[in-house]
């Protein structure tokens, strides 16, 4: 039975039973949360319910009707109420429904809901306000199946999806005259929520619609707004892109839901795995002796409707106790003393129906309806999301649904981390040589043996040039320029000048600016595409201008040795997924063979020798071809290493008599597969083919080269100071912002 019909079944047996139960008077709701509802909904008919309205008041003494998003949790109630007590609420509901018109600005361009009562025509409306309707009229049409809940829903969503637009790299704004400069936590959240109900309530045709807009929200929100800890900060300044720090129980609450409900509607476990890292994480809100949310009632009362709904997704007993433990000290306060305002009673009867829905056959099957059996199938293959942890930018490639492994652009636009996601998180690079955020990275280093300073203390080989794209030896890091995040495309630039030399002592008597651009692709079957593309700027040894005779630019790969994660590499795997050459680690490995690429397959795969068909493997693709270069003596090799802890796949260019101003490109490609196999060879294979060989350009071959303006573009950003950073979420611009 699909969702729409058990709703209506549900519906029949709610209103079927409880009629017949209210004939001789008032019904009786078994359990004790559905007395105390009862008993709450009472008093606030008596005391805001202005009957010649049909509307709720502010207050006893303030008779005015109250705003809009204060009259939507009222709602919210009252649907609630009237799962209970269809006879003696459901009326209510509907008088209310149609007396809320007041509020419809049926003459603006988008009809929505203005804050206060108007005679049209208005220009205050509130994307949140909005948003917290659409959600409470389609838990109405679910209720009764009257089409005017569904109809007005979907009128109202068409007003909060005009709210979205890509300034601040995408998101819907809190107020419709962009008040504030802000978009919110507290807009986007209820808006994901509200498109999530309409995939699941109205027409099949415009689910997949929905669920995507829902999906772009969510995306955002997170990329956005989410903190360290899970929960989420309260808005972003467009205009400047600060963040306006508050976590409040209301954002995190609809940010939970709106995962969950992506995860029913996606079968993406990610989603779910979000969803429970915020509902955890909202014990901070919580006061430590009582277990009780600081926040005011009616701010809390909707992290406790999460609560309930995440519990009644994964059965964790902590959900469902915070929840009793919350209502019951709502409730024990509102007997010594009723709040003063009607939202705060409003929030209290919402929770306390919530609670008596478990203590009834109906009101479970309303949940089990509205939530739905099972996740749909997720979408099969491959998939990535561009997304982020606290201060930093995250690369996610998913599987069937299932997260699978995570990428984090650090310093110099280097990957900074490469972990394994299956069923927890484990690193799969080198670990740090002393706790520095510059070496075990994926990244590019530079160095000429041509260019050398001898300094008394350092062994030979550091006497040389050497440059790294990460940063310096003793911890500093490379300034960064740009970050532009296009999730459209897939796609994320960093531009950075990276400049210092490796050690220390190298720095007065060896200077240059490799400015570089490093463009992340997320491809499809899980691929990630490398692309690097640098400009040699003038270098100078002792304060005297040069140039590099000889440069050799490495790709370092160094990922974990280990028994359980790496300790070989392939060159070659067959037609069966068998390996056919390579290097075992130890005695054997041979450090820097200095390979012609054109004798390889094009790949070197690292990989566990003793679970080859069940551990992680991964795969750089560097091609087959030599470098494109006007001038001969130029040379595109696969080098390797080995040390205590670690295995090095490093293909790499040696250039000759570099020019100032010339321009190196070389790309990559990095696969992880879950064993290494005759999949992962094919996938291999092909990009072996496809991928483009190293090139250097000649600043006089630059004007006619499709490299000119990305080159203009590197002149440009090796004169700027940057920033020095490992955390890239704040640099972080979309080409609209550019």
């Amino acid at each position: 039975m699909n969702v729409r019909a058990m709703g209506a079944v549900v519906a029949a047996m709610l209103f079927a039973g409880r009629v017949t139960a209210e004939a001789g008077g008032a019904a009786t709701v078994p359990g004790r949360y559905g007395s105390e509802a009862r008993e709450v909904m009472e008093y606030i008919q008596k005391t805001f319910w202005d009957s010649k309205t049909s509307l709720y008041v502010k207050s006893a003494d303030d008779r005015t009707p109250d705003y809009i998003w204060r009259e939507a949790a009222m709602f919210s109630a009252l649907v609630g109420a009237s799962r209970h007590e269809p006879r003696s609420y459901g009326p209510v509901l509907a008088r209310f429904f149609h007396a809320l018109d007041g509020y419809w600005d049926a003459k603006a361009p988008i009809p929505a809901y203005e804050p206060a009562p108007t005679r049209g025509n208005g220009n205050d409306k509130y994307y949140d306000d909005n948003a917290w309707l659409i959600i409470t009229f389609g838990e109405a049409y679910q209720l009764t199946g009257e089409r005017a809940y569904l109809s007005r829903a979907q009128e109202t969503a068409r007003f909060v999806a005009g709210g979205w637009d890509e300034q601040g790299g995408g998101g819907i704004w809190w107020h419709q005259s962009h008040k504030d400069g802000s978009k919110n936590t507290c807009a986007n959240g209820p808006a994901a929520v509200g498109y999530l109900c309409l995939a699941r309530l109205g027409p099949a045709k415009d689910a997949k619609a929905w669920v995507l807009a829902a999906t772009k929200v969510v995306d955002w929100t997170r990329d956005h707004l989410e903190a360290k800890d899970g929960l989420f900060e309260d808005r972003m300044i467009v205009a400047t892109g600060e963040i306006k720090k508050g976590k409040l129980t209301y954002n995190s609450a609809l940010m939970l839901r709106a995962c969950l409900g992506l995860y029913r509607q996606t079968g993406r476990v990610e989603y779910l795995e979000q969803a429970r890292r915020i509902g955890n994480a909202a014990k901070w809100f919580a006061a430590r002796e009582t277990g009780v949310y600081r926040d005011p009632l009616k701010w809390s009362q909707f992290m406790v409707e999460a609560d309930l709904e995440l519990y009644r997704a994964t059965g964790e007993d902590y959900l469902i106790e915070r929840a009793r433990t919350n209502a019951d000290a709502y409730y024990a306060a509102w007997k010594k003393e009723r709040p003063a305002d009607m939202m705060s009673n409003a929030g209290l009867a919402r929770i306390l129906w919530l609670l008596a829905d478990g203590e009834t056959d109906a009101g479970k099957a309303f949940w089990k309806a509205a939530d739905g059996d099972a996740p749909q199938k997720p979408a099969a293959g491959w998939n990535w999301r561009i997304g982020d942890k606290g201060e930093d930018v995250w690369l996610y490639a998913g599987l069937d649904g299932t997260l699978a492994y995570s990428f984090k652009i650090g310093a110099g636009g280097a990957i900074a981390a490469m972990n394994e996601e299956w069923g927890g998180t484990r690193p799969l690079l080198s670990p740090s040589f002393q706790g520095e955020h510059t070496d075990r990275i994926i990244q590019w280093t530079a160095w000429s043996n041509d260019i050398t300073h001898e300094v008394s203390g350092l062994p030979k080989l550091e006497w040389r040039f050497n440059v790294t794209q990460g940063g310096c030896f003793d911890g500093t890091l490379s300034p960064v320029m740009e970050v532009a995040i296009d999730r459209h495309l897939q796609r994320i630039d960093v531009y950075s000048v990276p400049q210092e030399q490796w050690k220390t002592q190298q720095r007065e008597a060896m200077q240059c600016k490799l400015s570089s651009l490093t463009r992340y692709e997320l491809l499809p079957e899980g691929v990630l595409k490398i692309r690097r593309v640098m400009r040699i700027g003038p270098v100078k040894l002792n304060g005297t201008i040069t140039k590099f005779g000889h440069l050799y630019i490495e790709a370092w790969t160094p990922f974990l040795r280990s028994p359980e994660t790496f300790d070989a590499v392939s060159t070659e795997v067959d037609e069966e997924g068998q390996v056919s050459k390579g290097f075992k680690t130890g005695k054997e490995f041979s450090n820097y063979p200095h390979i012609d690429v054109t004798t390889t397959s094009g790949y070197a795969v690292a990989y566990c020798q003793d679970h080859a068909e069940q551990k992680t493997a991964v795969g750089l693709v560097f091609g087959k071809r030599q470098i494109e270069a006007a001038q001969s003596g130029n040379i595109h090799q696969l080098n390797l290493m080995q040390w205590d802890d670690g295995i090095g796949i490093l293909p790499a260019v040696t250039v000759r008599d570099v020019e100032p101003g010339s321009i190196i490109e070389q790309t990559l490609y990095v696969v992880a597969r879950k064993g290494l196999g005759r999949n992962m060879r094919d996938v291999l294979m092909s990009l072996a083919t496809k991928i483009p060989p190293p090139r250097i350009l000649r600043p006089a071959e630059l004007e006619a080269s499709d490299l000119r303006e990305i080159a203009a573009h590197l002149t440009t950003v090796a004169d700027r100071v940057g920033v020095r950073t490992e955390h890239l979420r704040a640099l972080g611009l979309t080409p609209h912002e550019r």
